[in-house]
């Protein structure tokens, strides 16, 4: 049986270190997309329930909708 150098085994260490990485930062990745789409569902259907009210109401509320704008 061949004997891996300690070239080798560094080797083996840190490409399996950049697998375990890549994969998290794949789920990292996924989990972003999800808040993100969440997100603009959210703000889509806060700015929907904003139409419905009165003009006093919209007044009142309005500074929240310019936050929901800015982020």
């Amino acid at each position: 049986m061949e004997k891996k150098t300690m070239q080798q085994r560094r080797i083996d260490f840190y490409q399996n270190e950049i697998n375990v990485l890549e994969s998290h930062l794949k789920e990292l990745k996924e989990e972003l997309k999800e808040e993100r789409e969440m997100r603009r569902f959210e703000t889509h259907h806060i700015k929907e329930m904003f139409t419905h009210l009165n003009d006093k109401e919209k007044e009142e509320y309005g500074h929240f909708l310019l936050f929901l704008e800015e982020v």
